[in-house]
């Protein structure tokens, strides 16, 4: 396995990276929209960057705070990062400016790089191309690929709260991301001549650790866009040349609902779905239309990619797969709470005989009904069954006399009476797992990946109706 072997030697460098001796070539390494850059173009902007930042004020800033839109400047950014030895904190391009100083005030020593900054513009120049030479990018590329991905110090550092809840610091070392991205790309035999498509920001984790740099250690193309629409999508879709589709649930179920035809997805090889559950209704959906299969992912920000169902098992389409072969696993016996490399996770589940991982939920949204442990997604899957309920989210909520009651939010598809949803999750769950407060909302508030934003749901904005039983 990569992690027993793993001596940060040469031929490890080589495996994972076999672009090598093609390092000038023309080929592609990234892709946005009209923003395209080559793996010789790339190491070149590199140093360019270096030059720039490696000024007397700038030279001992410890970390790059970055602010930006998908670009090439992005993977630019943090690779000069690594070459500079500097942590890369790549943040939302729409983060409120009381965020921003929020983030200042933590780190009174990073450098701060957004969209409009006077380097991205010179950057982007042509000219810098005469005053870096082969032998420099060269260089760069030693100085990044064999030296500093074999780092243990901290390099990236990721902002997460989930769906709810205070946010915090992630760190990961450059070692740790080299190791996930050879399982990774081992798991789903990704190869130069790929190209992944994934629409998603940056800055999120599913797109960048996971994906993007995957993707530039093995030599294959990283396809973006400027921002999550269909018409957007459809653009690169329209190529054909996509062979890999990474997304969440919310973007597969707009491809679902528009009229992008069979003929479009026809050469993506892989489908693959993380960022919040793939349900049931989704994947046959998807399946129906496009005659392709989605393949779950799970990963958290603190370990990056957890486990994949590929090869895809179709038995078990709603697993997440097996674990990839670096990471350890363990279940909680009590809380069923999931523990990798002794990381743990405030996901629950269980691993069945065959050593495939099942999600359960998460153990912050576990409801405590009168001192009994309620998982609101088994009750989220019993709601979606009703023929008249498009969307459902069961949450708790706090009662004097039960600690917390079972609440269920409910987008139907047409007008439905409350006595209908209770008589039918009567003859699917035990009486204290029935809702106890059923709201009707118009639509279901959700962060701009597709995430449920839990913590708006109890906004009156959100309200059409409630009854407490």
């Amino acid at each position: 396995m990569f992690m027993k072997t793993y001596n940060g030697t040469n031929n490890n460098t080589n495996k994972l990276f076999p672009l090598k001796n093609k390092l000038l070539s023309s080929k592609t390494a990234f892709s946005c929209g009209d923003d395209s850059i080559t793996y010789s173009e790339l190491f070149k902007k590199v140093i360019d960057l270096n030059n720039q930042l490696d000024k007397k004020k700038d030279k001992d800033r410890s970390l790059i705070l970055f602010k930006s839109k998908n670009s090439s400047f992005f993977l630019i950014s943090f690779l000069e990062s690594l070459y500079s030895e500097r942590i890369f904190f790549p943040i939302s391009h729409d983060m409120s400016k009381n965020g921003i100083n929020r983030i200042k005030k933590d780190f009174s020593d990073a450098f701060f790089i957004k969209d409009t900054t006077r380097i991205k513009s010179s950057l982007f120049s042509y000219n810098f191309l005469e005053k870096t030479d082969n032998s420099t990018s060269i260089k760069a590329y030693h100085q990044i690929i064999d030296k500093h991905f074999l780092s243990k110090k901290n390099v990236l550092c990721l902002m997460t709260s989930g769906s709810t809840g205070t946010p915090k610091y992630i760190y990961r070392t450059a070692v740790s991301l080299k190791k996930q991205a050879e399982c990774f790309s081992k798991r789903i035999s990704l190869l130069p001549k790929d190209i992944l498509f994934n629409p998603l920001p940056l800055y999120h984790s599913f797109a960048f650790d996971t994906c993007l740099i995957p993707c530039f250690l093995r030599g294959a193309t990283y396809q973006s866009v400027p921002s999550i629409s269909l018409q957007s999508i459809r653009g690169v879709l329209e190529k054909n040349k996509t062979t890999i589709f990474a997304s969440t649930p919310y973007i597969f179920d707009l491809l679902c609902r528009s009229d992008i035809s069979k003929k479009e997805l026809k050469g993506i090889r892989l489908f693959l779905s993380a960022g919040a559950p793939l349900t049931k209704e989704l994947f046959l959906k998807f399946k129906k239309r496009f005659g392709k299969n989605i393949v779950q992912l799970y990963g958290t920000s603190e370990t990056g990619v957890i486990s994949l169902n590929y090869p895809f098992n179709k038995n078990k389409f709603l697993s997440v797969g097996k674990p990839l072969n670096n990471l350890k696993i363990k279940i909680g016996k009590k809380d069923s709470a999931i523990t990798v490399n002794k990381i743990k996770t405030s996901d629950t589940g269980y691993i069945d005989k065959n050593g495939i991982l099942f999600l359960k939920g998460r153990k912050s949204d576990i409801i405590n009904f009168a001192g009994k442990k309620i998982d609101p997604s088994e009750i989220e899957q019993i709601l979606l069954q009703h023929p008249f309920i498009k969307e459902a989210t069961v949450m708790g909520t706090p009662n004097k006399t039960y600690g917390e009651i079972v609440t269920a939010y409910i987008v139907p598809l047409r007008k439905i009476a409350e006595k209908s949803i209770i008589q039918f999750c009567a003859k699917n769950l035990p009486s204290y797992k029935i809702p106890k407060n059923i709201k009707f909302i118009k639509k279901t508030p959700k962060t701009g990946i597709g995430k449920i934003a839990k913590a708006s749901l109890a906004e009156k904005s959100y309200k059409v109706q409630g009854t407490l039983r």
